[in-house]
């Protein structure tokens, strides 16, 4: 375990064996880091957030659901900014990734197996799903949910409350519930304000 004197660790923070953290780290107050966790240079670790603990990943036992055993870690990489409050799952088949310099705002939950590209912004209240995959330079804003094994390609960005239910291309702005093109998300509307379901 890489950590020295010189990572900072405010009040009643708990960090596990096991876990390879670079002397640069800061870490805020009540702050959980599991077994497993490798955390890159010059990151920010706000209060409040939870690092490489069990997904909700369930099989179905004779009386009960039980958890399965989750094999992976986590890797977060250097320059990255997690704020208060967030939870990143550690892997279940595989490691869940963070790029370096993603900034991840309050609340957010990263789930199992995700891998996050570099110098993405994923906002406030979001949840990735299992398995989602989400390429460098992605905007994600508030409120919205991605679905497990969803692919979001390079510099997509996603509107504020969205429901993404399939791939998003590089490049490409989706929006509402479900996901669909700014275009279509247009479209939509208009029909809609057509047919009097919404005002103008």
């Amino acid at each position: 375990m890489r950590r020295s004197v010189e990572v900072r660790i405010l009040l009643n923070s708990t960090i596990e064996p096991g876990c390879d953290i670079h002397e640069s780290v800061k870490i805020g107050d009540y702050v959980v880091i599991k077994t497993g966790t490798r955390i890159g240079a010059n990151t920010l670790i706000n209060d409040l957030s939870h690092i490489g603990g069990v997904s909700f990943s369930l099989s179905r036992g004779k009386d009960a659901w039980r958890v399965k055993k989750h094999s992976g870690g986590v890797i977060i990489g250097k320059n990255v900014t997690i704020n208060n409050s967030v939870t990143i799952h550690r892997g279940f088949s595989g490691d869940t990734i963070v790029g370096d310099g993603t900034a991840i705002n309050a609340s957010t939950i990263v789930g199992h197996d995700v891998h996050v590209g570099r110098r993405c912004q994923i906002n406030s209240h979001v949840f990735l799903s299992g398995h989602v995959k989400v390429g460098d330079d992605v905007v994600i804003e508030p409120g919205v949910v991605v679905q497990h094994r969803v692919k979001i390609g390079d510099k997509a960005h996603v509107g504020i409350g969205s429901l993404v239910m399939k791939d998003v291309a590089s490049g490409v702005t989706v929006m509402g519930r479900p996901a669909v093109t700014q275009f279509e998300f247009r479209q939509t509307r208009k029909k809609q304000r057509e047919l009097g379901i919404i005002g103008a």
